[in-house]
């Protein structure tokens, strides 16, 4: 006897899909059409108080997570056909019983958790960007401009230099002039990809090695 295949609804990113192409092509293409755009836009960021800080992009990134792990949360959890649990047992007589999902109000802890070695590190640690001359990367680490031992690679981190005032590392030198649409895509493009192996490794790690899938999983069991 043969199985129904289960019914998917269409997917809500299938228009998105088309035009999110042609807006990454056409900057990648022809960055000349967004640069007065960025130009502007940088122009503003660089007066905003809240973009210089140290802290913005672990604020930004934590936010743009929550809502889009809370939206996706409440989403499948009214609907659980969606589901991949249930979807590669459509042709089951008996719905599966798959884990609950937990309520994003239910994981606070691990949202502090997650968020305090990230601003451990924006609070202790100078930000160092390319085109950045390291005179402004010293001032905003409270050092003298003249350190001539300070890099500006990020790949060798300097530690702020903690006095009664400023005690931490508060603010963060810009780049004087914005990135192209080109430029800004494919940074982003690499730094999404690097994040996705590490994070892929990690999770592999923790499935792999006893001692850290011993731990998590006493974790795990603690929060429930």
């Amino acid at each position: 006897m043969a199985t129904s295949k289960p019914f998917l609804e269409p997917s809500s990113a299938l228009w998105p899909r088309p035009v999110l192409g042609l807006l990454l092509g056409s900057a990648i293409v022809l960055p000349q059409i967004y640069q007065p755009s960025l130009d502007l836009i940088y122009t503003k960021l660089l007066l905003s108080p809240f973009n210089k800080s140290s802290i913005f992009e672990t604020i930004w990134t934590v936010l743009i997570y929550a809502i889009i792990e809370a939206s996706y949360t409440y989403k499948y959890a009214r609907n659980t056909k969606l589901r991949l649990a249930n979807l590669k047992d459509g042709g089951r007589d008996t719905p599966r019983l798959i884990p609950k999902l937990r309520r994003p109000s239910k994981r606070i802890r691990e949202g502090i958790i997650y968020i305090t070695p990230l601003l451990m590190m924006d609070l202790t640690m100078i930000k160092k960007f390319g085109g950045v001359p390291v005179a402004d990367m010293a001032l905003s680490g409270n050092y003298a401009p003249t350190t001539v031992s300070m890099r500006g690679n990020f790949l060798a981190p300097t530690l702020h230099n903690f006095t009664p005032s400023p005690p931490l590392q508060t603010q963060r030198a810009l780049p004087p002039l914005p990135l192209t649409s080109r430029q800004l895509f494919l940074q982003l493009a690499s730094s999404i990809f690097i994040y996705n192996a590490v994070f892929f490794f990690f999770h592999l790690a923790l499935h792999k090695l006893s001692l850290l899938s011993k731990s998590t999983a006493s974790t795990t069991s603690t929060a429930r």
